[in-house]
C-alpha cells in the first residue's frame, strides 16, 4: 500500500467531505486505489470538538477495506496540514472580532508559537486588550490582566505568602502572572523594581516565593503595552529590558471604514461572545513542530549579518546575542 504525503500526489484522488464534521474539514483518500479497492483514510484531528475521527472509526468497523492511519504515523505532510488547520482557525477567530490590526494578529500568533513575548506600543483605545483576550479565547487559555501603576509591588505580580491563623503557617498565594497569557498594561508606568521582577519571570519561566520556585504554565506569553504619550512619571524600559521581548509592534489608528465596521460589530455584540476553536494542546503541538523546521545555513548567516550591521552606528546600542535567537525563531 502506498501512502502519498505530497499534495501534488493527490491530484487524481477524490475528495470526501466527512458528514457531521463541525468544521467542514476535508478528508482526502490518500492511498492508491488498487484492484481490491483497498482504501486508507487520513484523519486530521487536532484535538478540537471535531467528531471526524469518531465517524471515520465507525466507517472502518463497517468496512474491512478501510484502515485508519494515526496522526503519529502519517508522515510530515499530515503535520504540515494539521499545523495550517490550527493556525487558520486561530486567525479566523481573531479576524471575526478584530477589525484591521492584521500585523498585530500575525505577531501575536508568531509569539505564541515560539513561546516568546511581545511589546505593543500605541495610544490608548486601539484594542490591545481586546486582541490579547481574543487570542486567549481562541486557544482556551487562562488570561490575566495587570494594570501597572507606580505603587505596584513585585508581590502583586508574582505572589506572596499569607499567614494562616488557623494553622499558624504561611500559605503561598500565587500572583496573576501564573496564567497562559498575561497582559501587562502600560508596563512603563510600573517602578523599575516591579519591571525587573516581571522580566525575570519572562526569562526564567518561574517565580520565587519564600525560597520556593513555582513554574508558570508551559504555554506562557506576556503581552506588554506602553503608551508613547504622557511620559511624566513613567519608567522607560531600558535597552537591556527590551531584549526580553521577541517582537515589538507599533499600532496606528484605524481607517474611517474600519471604524464604521467597529461600530457595527459593537452593535452586533460580537465582542461579548467567545468560544475556543482549538485547545492549548494544539498550541503545544505548534510549538513542538516549529522546533523541527529546517533552517538553512544561508538564513542563519543572513540573520547574523543583519544583526552585525546594526552594531556599527555609534548612535545605537549594539544588539546582544539574544536578538539572534529571536530572529531565528521568528523566521
Amino acid at each position: 500500500m502506498i501512502v502519498f504525503e505530497k499534495p501534488h500526489s493527490l491530484a487524481d484522488v477524490p475528495l470526501h467531505y466527512c458528514p457531521g464534521c463541525t468544521h467542514g474539514i476535508i478528508h482526502r483518500l490518500v492511498a492508491e486505489v488498487i484492484d481490491e479497492l483497498e482504501i486508507e483514510w487520513l484523519i486530521m484531528n487536532d484535538g478540537s470538538t471535531d467528531k471526524s475521527a469518531e465517524i471515520l472509526a465507525d466507517y472502518a468497523k463497517k468496512d474491512n477495506r478501510i484502515k485508519i492511519i494515526s496522526q503519529e504515523n502519517s508522515g510530515p505532510g499530515v503535520a504540515s496540514n494539521r499545523a495550517l488547520s490550527i493556525a487558520h482557525r486561530i486567525n479566523n477567530y481573531y479576524y471575526e472580532k478584530m477589525v484591521g490590526q492584521r500585523q498585530l494578529g500575525t505577531s501575536l500568533l508568531i509569539s505564541m508559537i515560539i513561546n516568546g513575548h511581545i511589546l505593543i506600543e500605541s495610544v490608548p483605545g486601539l484594542a490591545k486588550t481586546t486582541a490579547a483576550k481574543t487570542m486567549t479565547e481562541a486557544v482556551n487559555g487562562r488570561f490575566s490582566r495587570i494594570q501597572c501603576t507606580p505603587d505596584l509591588l513585585p508581590s502583586d505580580i508574582i505572589g506572596t505568602q499569607i499567614l494562616n491563623y488557623s494553622t499558624n503557617t504561611f500559605d503561598t498565594k500565587l500572583g496573576p502572572v501564573h496564567a497562559n497569557f498575561v497582559l501587562l498594561d502600560e508596563i512603563n508606568r510600573s517602578s523599575a523594581k516591579t519591571q525587573s521582577a516581571m522580566l525575570e519571570v519572562m526569562q526564567e519561566h518561574q517565580t520565587t516565593i519564600g525560597g520556593e520556585n513555582y513554574p508558570v504554565p508551559e504555554i506562557f506569553m506576556v503581552i506588554a503595552t506602553q503608551n508613547p504619550i504622557e511620559q511624566e512619571g513613567t519608567y522607560v524600559l531600558s535597552e537591556a529590558q527590551l531584549d526580553r521581548f521577541a517582537i515589538k509592534e507599533k499600532l496606528e489608528y484605524p481607517t474611517e471604514d474600519e471604524e464604521v465596521l467597529i461600530l457595527n460589530r459593537v452593535e452586533a455584540d460580537v465582542f461579548s461572545k467567545g468560544a475556543a476553536v482549538v485547545g492549548l494542546d494544539s498550541v503545544k503541538y505548534l510549538q513542538d513542530l516549529v522546533k523541527k523546521v529546517y533552517i538553512d545555513d544561508a538564513v542563519k548567516k543572513y540573520i547574523v549579518s543583519l544583526v552585525d550591521a546594526t552594531r556599527h552606528p555609534a548612535d545605537f546600542i549594539s544588539p546582544v546575542p539574544n536578538s539572534l535567537y529571536s530572529l531565528l525563531n521568528n523566521s
